[in-house]
């Protein structure tokens, strides 16, 4: 006999009392009195598990063997009377969720019952949204709200899908829209479910440059040259301003469109005073309306500094900042972003020919800059990349294809970014140029990972400081060059962490190429310096070939080898008569051995 959910406690007591007579053992009948006692070998109940619901009640049964054994005594326990009680007639009552043992012991002899107490399942009947269609622009977010009923419904999890996911995404119901199209966001409850239709569409129709106000707040726009600069909010008219500075005010999410006949803005300054989006092409500024095909500037200095200290700026979460030249001028880009503390990405960069300081400073302080995408660039211009990420928040530099350098190329280029942990896997140029590589990775703290270097002829100055303080570099990249030249190694690992030194296969020094290379490198134990003499450069450019003695030593190994550890090993060429000992020379206690 089982009942469900009794509540009535004058209700529940004669259902005891029937339970007890249903659950009474049968009386045998008398057969005549016999004074034997037969023991009881063991007991059974006519179920060994069970699964209730709160408020069930249930009866066991029990059977003796053998049959006519005799029983003088029957006990009835639980293991949790939180769980489920039982009464000296076997009638089980089930309290509340959990599992419990109930057991029967006839004359020191028990059988067990795990009882399991369950909720009763109570499905879902319907779900609805808040929200059933809606129309949104790329970028832009929908949060959807689930109702799931019953309100006691069991299990009430909701499962989230989007039709089409490259259009709109859906996770734990805000849905993001991506591009434009349309798409249908289902939410499922057990077996049944609730839909919501989004079409989505582009912000903007002109595609030029674009400012996107967040909050509100004033657009200034310091223009030096007095130049004439378009510009229109939303849908209103366009206007020009040819004034020295101008500033107008913006509302929350309205977007201002800029375009203009200019070669060159060459110091002309667009800021901010609250948080807005930048994105759009930028070549709007050049050529106008007929800006989508263009990918060529001309003028010198053409975006020199346009954002410079625009703390304001943002990346928009679905369009990016466009700068498709191809083609660009000396200084077109230089400090355009210097200072823009809040862009997290850097626009594309297609351009394979650079010009002369074309990316100096470009991105300098742009502290919480973590993503760049791969540099197109293959042929370089006198300090093109100069201090291009200095002090950026860049974690993972780009791969940097360039195989023709120049004069002070990338220099500077990653000077301490402290977030940088891996830089690019190779710089693939054999033919270097004067101060190329200067300061490349200076103060990079968490750099382990130094690029392949191939060159085997080197250029003056090529490599000077090139990972000076990178205290992470735990191993050294090969240095294959066997033609040196003026300083080419200076101070290139000054400070860094790693216990063996690249092999120096050059036999011939150049002055100060070594200068300061290993200073303060207190892990460095290992050393191989296979330099037999040295060449000293004259007036005229005359070489002359030297040994190397502890008089001129400063001039080609000026404490190169000061702090680095107190013992370890130097191997020399055997051919070489250097004995120096000391900053300038082979370090002090280590053991010198012959290659």
């Amino acid at each position: 006999m089982k009942t469900r959910y009794l509540h009535n406690s004058t209700i529940f007591s004669l259902l005891i009392v029937l339970i007890a007579i249903a659950c009474e053992r049968p009386t045998e009948p008398d057969e005549g009195e016999d004074n034997t006692t037969i023991p009881v070998e063991y007991v059974q109940l006519n179920s060994n598990s069970l699964i209730l619901h709160p408020g069930e009640l249930v009866c066991l049964y029990y059977a003796v063997y053998p049959e006519n054994a005799t029983v003088n005594s029957i006990n009835w326990s639980t293991s949790d009377d939180n769980v489920a009680t039982v009464y000296q007639n076997g009638a089980v009552s089930a309290i509340a969720e959990g599992s419990c043992c109930i057991t029967v012991n006839c004359d020191g002899k028990e059988a067990e019952c795990e009882v399991t107490v369950v909720r009763e399942t109570v499905p879902v009947s319907s779900i609805s949204l808040d929200t059933t269609s809606a129309s949104l622009n790329v970028g832009e977010t929908l949060q959807l709200l689930a109702t799931v009923l019953p309100e006691e419904a069991t299990d009430k999890t909701i499962t989230w899908e989007s039709s089409n996911p490259d259009v709109a995404s859906v996770v734990d119901g805000m849905v993001s829209a991506l591009n434009p199209g349309d798409a249908t966001i289902t939410a499922t409850a057990g077996d049944v479910y609730a839909t919501c239709t989004v079409s989505i569409s582009a912000p903007y129709s002109f595609g030029g440059m674009c400012i996107e106000s967040i909050s509100g707040g004033a657009i200034t726009i310091d223009n030096p040259n007095l130049l004439a600069i378009e510009y229109k909010i939303e849908d209103k008219e366009w206007k020009t301003t040819t004034s020295r500075r101008l500033t107008f005010q913006v509302k929350e999410k309205e977007r201002v469109w800029f375009k203009g006949y200019n070669e060159s803005y060459n110091g002309t300054n667009i800021k901010c005073s609250k948080d807005s989006y930048l994105y759009g092409n930028i070549m709007s500024l050049i050529y106008g309306d007929e800006f989508e095909s263009k990918t060529k500037i001309t003028g010198e200095r053409a975006f020199l500094r346009l954002f410079l200290g625009n703390e304001h700026l943002f990346n928009h979460p679905a369009f990016d900042i466009e700068l498709p030249a191809t083609t660009l001028s000396p200084y077109c880009y230089a400090a355009m972003f210097n200072g823009c503390t809040n862009l997290t990405r850097a626009p594309k960069l297609p351009a394979r020919v650079l010009t002369e300081n074309c990316y100096g400073s470009m991105f300098y302080g742009c502290t919480a800059l973590k993503v760049f995408p791969e540099m197109a660039a293959t042929e370089m211009a006198e300090k093109s990349c100069i201090w291009m990420m200095m002090q950026s928040g860049i974690e993972e530099a780009p791969e940097l294809p360039a195989t023709h350098l120049a004069v002070s190329c990338y220099e500077f280029m990653f000077r301490e970014c402290l977030n940088l942990k891996k830089g690019p896997s190779i710089l693939p140029a054999l033919e270097l140029a004067n101060s190329c590589y200067w300061d490349m990775f200076y103060g990079c703290e968490n750099l382990t990972n130094a690029p392949v270097l191939p060159a085997t002829t080197l250029s003056n100055s090529c490599y000077g400081g090139m990972f000076s303080g990178c205290k992470s570099l735990q191993e050294a990249p090969e240095l294959p060059a066997t033609t040196l030249a003026f300083s080419c190694y200076s101070g290139m690992f000054e400070n860094c962490s790693f216990e063996k030194a690249p092999v120096l296969p050059a036999h011939n020094l150049v002055q100060y190429c070594y200068n300061e290379m290993f200073n303060g490198c207190s892990n460095l134990k290992h050393i191989t310096m296979l330099a037999t003499n040295a060449i000293e450069i004259g007036l005229g450019g005359k070489e002359e070939k030297v040994d190397i003695t502890y008089d001129n030593s400063s001039m080609y190994c000026k404490d190169w080898v000061l702090g680095v550890a107190p013992n370890g090993t130097f191997v020399k060429n055997p051919n070489a008569n250097w004995d120096v000992k000391g900053p300038n020379g082979i370090p002090l206690s280590w053991d010198i051995q012959q290659q």
